[in-house]
């Protein structure tokens, strides 16, 4: 088997317990781009990949959803945010996007492992495979009310978070999250700026394990 090595830095802003952290996160994955064999529809993925990548996950704000914390000051930020099920330390960020990789990506491109680690980690970097990926349901995850019947990590577009109804909200009114990441490519209208991050306009609500 012949593999592709893919690498690629960014920033975050990680909130870990009480404290804002910012770090460079770095990743590389192996993938396997032979076992597809429509080349334009690949690229398409790979192109998207790269968009979210480089222009959602830069500069992005990582919580952990279950912390009872107050994060409404959040919503005055121009920054994308990510949730996180639990502490986002280097290896749960390492299942969540290997996870959201590979559903950008489909199956046009297999990743087969995935190295992720950040420069105020514990200085180590953490090399998982796909079948070692443990992650929530959407039940486990939101509750059993929830607005999709997947988490961010398992859609394959742009978004990096989940909302969380109440006990009133209707579940057939989906809130404006999603970004298509397709609208972006170069062979469909893109944009002449960078792509747009969509903030949230909804107050983000906190909720702990024992509400789902």
């Amino acid at each position: 088997m012949i593999l592709t090595h893919l690498q690629r830095s960014f920033r975050l802003f990680r909130i870990s317990e009480d404290e804002l952290e910012v770090c460079t996160c770095k990743l590389s994955a192996n993938l396997d781009l032979l076992s597809f064999n429509d080349g334009r529809i690949q690229n398409d993925h790979l192109m998207m990949l790269d968009i979210w990548l480089g222009h959602i996950v830069e500069n992005t704000v990582v919580y952990n959803l279950w912390h009872e914390m107050d994060v409404t000051t959040l919503n005055h930020l121009k920054n994308n945010v990510m949730m996180t099920p639990g502490d986002p330390d280097d290896y749960t960020m390492a299942q969540v996007f290997l996870r959201k990789m590979q559903s950008i990506l489909k199956d046009t491109v297999i990743i087969q492992d995935l190295k992720f680690s950040c420069d105020n980690g514990p200085g180590i970097a953490f090399t998982i495979t796909p079948d070692t990926v443990e992650l929530p349901s959407i039940t486990e995850w939101v509750g059993s009310r929830h607005y999709w019947p997947d988490p961010w990590w398992d859609r394959g577009d742009g978004s990096t978070y989940d909302v969380v109804p109440d006990d009133e909200s209707d579940l057939a009114d989906k809130p404006d999250i999603l970004v298509n990441l397709a609208e972006f490519l170069p062979n469909r209208d893109m944009p002449k700026e960078p792509a747009e991050i969509l903030k949230p306009n909804f107050q983000l609500k906190v909720i702990n394990n024992d509400n789902a």
